[in-house]
């Protein structure tokens, strides 16, 4: 009895002692991640840009762009019915006679094969689709390749059943330096043209980009000779070695970019029709049936001293006498962004 009494009395006794804090940490629990799909556009926009407006935010009303007198808004006629032409100061030249050499009979002996690509009906379409004529046709080709390349490319365009092709000629690369001969690359462009025309196609010359030895001094970017007469000697030059290959030659190209008639010529259509005149002679003089054609013209807006609008440049052009040449086309670069697709 008394043992049990001492067991009970010291399990009161323990149940008194103080015991060790213990201490309860709460941490919430974290919240299921969700991730908001983003555009590939919308990533790379950087964290501090603006916010882009909303749909039914208020738009700003376009101001509309004033016409100049007498121009409609598609740009009116270049020349009016008051339009007379210049009058004639010199004869046009005869075209002298030059003994050619007789083409070789039929074309080049190597062919590569080409896939035939499959027949697409169109009888569905619910629209008119324009007839082209592929002989009236081309597409124009970077000459500066090798002579197998150059064949490569024939090749690959043969299948177009087109007619025509173009060659943009950067005078300054084929001659270079002051020579009394042709250089190597006059000679590589002779034979490039002679392959074309061995392959049936007919070839027009786009020459531009006067030598620096042929420019002032110092002149920048591009631009035509000091002297037109030197233009006109080059062609000449180039349709003597050249023969019946070339069919057609455009004389320079988008004058009406400041960027491509640096030098000593006003930046004009009038300038314009400095270099023009004696290359027109050169041109008739070696033949009467070549088509001759004027620069064509890059389509710009107004940026004084850098570019004139081609409506504008044209018009200078026939104020200056082009007027009085009706055996010539006028050359035109109507790129999308700016003519729109059922402009004529």
């Amino acid at each position: 009895m008394r043992r049990s009494l001492i067991i009970v009395l010291l399990l009161i006794l323990a149940a008194c002692t103080p015991r060790e804090t213990i201490y309860i940490v709460v941490t919430p629990t974290p919240q299921p991640l969700e991730v908001t799909p983003v555009s590939t556009i919308g990533a790379i926009i950087d964290a501090t840009s603006e916010s882009m407006p909303r749909a039914d935010a208020t738009q700003p009303t376009l101001t509309p762009i004033p016409t100049r007198p007498g121009e409609a808004g598609e740009g009116g006629p270049i020349i009016d019915a008051q339009y007379t032409l210049p009058p004639s100061s010199t004869p046009r030249p005869t075209a002298t006679p030059i003994p050619t050499t007789p083409a070789p009979t039929g074309a080049v002996t190597e062919t590569t094969p080409v896939d035939t690509p499959a027949s697409v009906s169109i009888n569905n379409l619910p629209f008119e689709v324009p007839y082209l004529d592929g002989r009236e046709m081309g597409i124009q080709l970077d000459w500066n390749v090798t002579e197998d390349e150059w064949y490569q490319l024939i090749q690959r365009i043969l299948p177009l059943n087109i007619t025509w092709v173009k060659i943009q000629i950067d005078w300054s690369f084929v001659v270079p330096e002051q020579s009394s001969e042709p250089s190597v690359r006059f000679r590589a462009l002779e034979q490039y043209v002679e392959r074309l025309r061995q392959n049936n196609f007919k070839v027009l010359l786009s020459v531009a980009k006067a030598p620096s030895w042929l420019r002032p001094d110092g002149a920048e970017e591009d631009g035509p000779p000091t002297d037109p007469q030197a233009y006109a000697d080059f062609l000449s030059l180039m349709l003597q070695e050249f023969g019946d290959s070339v069919h057609a030659i455009e004389i320079w190209n988008e004058p009406n970019l400041a960027r491509e008639w640096r030098g000593g010529l006003e930046f004009s259509g009038a300038g314009y029709m400095q270099l023009f005149v004696p290359a027109y002679n050169a041109i008739r003089a070696y033949s009467p049936d070549i088509a001759i054609i004027t620069a064509g013209l890059a389509p710009t807006g107004i940026v004084p001293g850098e570019t004139i609008p081609d409506r504008d440049y044209l018009r200078q052009m026939y104020a200056a006498g082009l007027g009085s040449y009706d055996d010539i086309y006028i050359g035109a670069h109507p790129f999308g962004w700016s003519n729109s697709a059922d402009a004529t």
